[in-house]
């Protein structure tokens, strides 16, 4: 399923939020809305000779309104208060709009794509040096949690609307002859977005950026991404984790789109949300800027970008790429080459091969098949150099104190402590640390700060280990250090109200994932099917206006559907007719963890036909081996979700079986009137030790046994149920379920 300009799409909310019946167990429910998407084409940055550019290079976008908003949430508890997930059928990437959204202090945002499994966290600080925006993600499902990290406070989570986007369109070939780009690595460039242009890191005083000024403002760049992967199998631009992407201070920038020679963005990136780090902490120092050398014989010019692509294949579009071609001719402050280039390469740095130092940015296309030249803006550009001598916002360089950690922070770690720590923290301007100053600050959800202090290992970098914590917790950590004159600075600057989040845990909630790449035991069919066609095949799926064309899966390409067809073939060529078919589960063991839930992405389309919308697709689970089963749910008839798309559901196994070894999963789509046209699909099964990313073992997470946040009456009917045994309930770990036990629950009521 793409999205292309003036399509209808249908956006499902697959929330999270705790039914008062369960207090605050999790549970999921589907919301559909169908709304009108708007198409935001743009044309490529990139012109011919010496006609001036088009302004925005190209990436098709997609604005969905959302309508997310969890109301002022009051923490009556820390932890986890509030979660929702997201789910856009189709979206090859999205970008939540988070106006509204209101951190009080100590609250921390998690947005995690489903696809990938990968968390930006956000504190009030970062959200507004995002603009009110998350970092771009890749697959159209997102889960959002918001975090309490003190009883009391009172947050909001507002989602209005959501970009969303496939692939983006082609650019205008401006190649020397031949295509000779070839993948790179270059850690200084980076992919700038949304406009999809090229900007890299020079060593200016602050280790701020450049890139071309007609690919605009900060409406055009605000978000910088490094180490971009390769593309979907069709285009799609992939981002990299938010480990790797900035968003870009909008008061730094100072550009100018002044044509050939005169054409240049200078800007800054605030610190990354998650690992505290400016771009050029984490990807290394930039580029040299210098004046371009006189032309001599012989001398080259490298070009390494984000240009359009779709050769060998299309997973090369807008990834990184560089080639090296002749230095044509320097006259004022424009630049030519003939190296190789594409729409995406503007803003690309000008390298002189023979030094690897920037003499420019690439602005312009001029390359043909056998004359011409690319074109671009000279680093010695007057206004340019006067721009990065007069900075703006994060471009002015700090005095005192620099710090910064030399390593992410953990999302985890083990209650048992340990694992250490480190962070580089350097005298700026002349400034000396002085080393006893060094400090690590650590406190658990939400109680107060204890300081730690940090060893020297020379260099300017100092390190320290996590100490022990209470399983479950959230922690949140800090770092200060002085001056031997008194100045001193904070990590993040914002603390102690600002500062990272880490899980105390005993591992990760994810047992296992099935995405379905290689055969693993499923059976496609039972003897009491009826199906006459389209029985269950897996298949890298051909897409037609029912089936989807890709798989649900980050990596890969296969998945269940319910019959192949042909490309170009009729809709219903190969649907299911006749009947139902049944796609059974291999077991699963939901015997590791002490809430297991299990995950799952379906597809069901039953759109079409003469009487449309009347069929359904059962999902049920079994606890032992197939004996007896227990429906999880019915999709459709006529159910937001019975419109195509993949919805990932969380289905927490002991609300319908008791948790074994010999547990599966069967989906049953039927077509009970021969007129309709019905298509599945399944992919990515996972197994999850709880309902939430991190999880505590029996005997080590404390009296909330269950995991869902709150002691209860549930958690009593564990321990009751476990009396005199080991394991659940087992809440001070001297291995038998007792008195000493209960009364600690009792203690943790609420």
């Amino acid at each position: 399923m793409r999205f292309t300009c003036a399509r209808r799409a249908s956006g499902y909310l697959v929330s999270m939020l705790p039914p008062q019946s369960r207090l605050h167990r999790s549970r999921l429910f589907i919301v559909g809305s169908s709304v009108s998407a708007a198409c935001l084409a743009c044309a490529p940055a990139l012109a011919q000779d010496d006609v001036e550019p088009p302004v925005l290079p190209g990436v098709l976008m997609m604005e969905m309104p959302i309508g997310v908003d969890s109301q002022p949430v009051h923490a009556d508890r820390t932890g986890r208060i509030w979660a929702d997930i997201i789910d856009l059928p189709g979206a090859g990437w999205v970008r939540l709009d988070l106006a509204g959204t209101q951190l009080a202090p100590g609250a921390v945002l998690h947005v995690t794509s489903l696809l990938d499994d990968v968390t930006q966290r956000l504190d009030a600080t970062s959200l507004s040096q995002w603009r009110s925006t998350s970092c771009y993600l890749n697959g159209g499902a997102v889960l959002i949690e918001l975090f309490a990290n003190q009883v009391g406070t009172t947050s909001r989570v507002s989602v209005p609307a959501a970009t969303v986007g496939p692939e983006p369109e082609g650019g205008v070939a401006t190649i020397c002859g031949n295509d000779d780009r070839l993948p790179s690595t270059d850690p200084r460039v980076a992919r700038v977005m949304p406009v999809a242009c090229t900007g890299w890191l020079i060593q200016d005083d602050a280790d701020c950026m450049l890139s071309a000024g007609h690919c605009g403002g900060s409406s055009s760049i605000n978000v910088a991404q490094f180490n971009v992967p390769f593309s979907a199998s069709g285009g799609g631009l992939v981002s990299p984790p938010p480990e790797d992407q900035y968003p870009i201070d909008a008061s730094s920038q100072q550009l100018v789109n002044g044509g050939l020679g005169n054409d240049w963005n200078y800007y800054g990136a605030f610190p990354n949300s998650n690992t505290g780090l400016r771009p050029h902490q984490a990807q290394g120092a930039g580029f040299a800027l210098v004046a371009p050398p006189a032309v001599t014989a012989g001398a080259e010019i490298r070009i390494t970008g984000h240009g359009t692509d779709s050769t060998p294949n299309s997973t090369y579009n807008q990834v990184q790429q560089t080639e090296v071609g002749a230095y044509v001719s320097l006259s004022g402050t424009t630049v030519r080459y003939e190296t190789d280039t594409t729409g995406g390469n503007s803003g690309s740095p000008i390298i002189y091969e023979a030094t690897d130092e920037a003499i420019g940015i690439h602005t312009n296309g001029g390359c043909g098949a056998s004359s011409g030249s690319n074109i671009g803006c000279s680093a010695a550009n007057a206004g340019l150099q006067s721009a990065i001598a007069s900075p703006h916002g994060v471009c002015i360089p700090t005095s005192g104190v620099d710090l910064a950690l030399v390593q992410a922070l953990p999302a985890w770690t083990s209650p048992d402590g340990g694992a250490t720590v480190q962070l580089s923290a350097t005298g700026a301007a002349g400034s000396t640390i002085d080393p006893s100053s060094v400090t690590m600050w650590v406190s658990e959800d939400g109680g107060s700060f204890q300081s730690f202090a940090m060893s020297a290992l020379g260099g300017g970098v100092y390190q320290v280990a996590l100490p022990e914590s209470t399983c479950g917790a959230q922690l949140g950590v800090s770092f200060s250090a002085a001056t031997t004159t008194g100045e001193v600075a904070t990590l993040p600057e914002g603390a102690p109200a600002e500062f990272f989040t880490i899980w105390s845990a005993d591992g990760t909630s994810l047992v296992s994932i099935d995405a379905l790449e290689v055969a693993s035991g499923w059976l496609t069919s039972s003897a009491l099917d009826t199906a006459i066609s389209g029985l269950w095949t897996r298949v890298d799926p051909v897409g037609t206006n029912s089936q989807p064309e890709d798989d649900h899966s980050a990596v890969g390409s296969m998945c269940f559907v319910t019959g192949q067809g042909v490309a170009g073939g009729p809709d219903g060529a190969a649907d299911l007719d006749g009947g139902f078919a049944t796609l059974t589960s291999p077991t699963l063991d939901c015997t590791t963890g002490p809430d297991p839930h299990i995950a799952y992405s379906r597809w069901f389309d039953n759109r079409t036909g003469t009487t449309a919308g009347e069929d359904v697709m059962r999902v049920e689970v079994s606890g032992n081996n197939g004996a007896t089963w227990v429906l999880v749910e019915t999709v459709g008839p006529n159910t937001p979700d019975s419109n195509g798309g993949w919805v990932t559901r969380l289905v927490r196994v002991g609300d319908f079986v008791t948790p074994s070894a010999s547990v599966r999963v069967r989906f049953i789509p039927s077509d009970e009137a021969p007129q309709h046209t019905v298509e599945a699909a399944v992919d990515d099964l996972e197994v999850w030790r709880a309902g939430t990313p991190y999880y505590c073992n029996d005997g080590g997470s404390g009296a909330d046994i269950n995991g869902d946040g709150i002691v209860d009456g549930i958690d009593l009917a564990s321990l009751l149920g476990n009396w005199g045994g080991t394991g659940a309930g087992d809440i001070d770990g001297d291995g038998a379920v007792g008195g000493s036990d209960l009364a600690a629950l009792l203690a943790a009521w609420g």
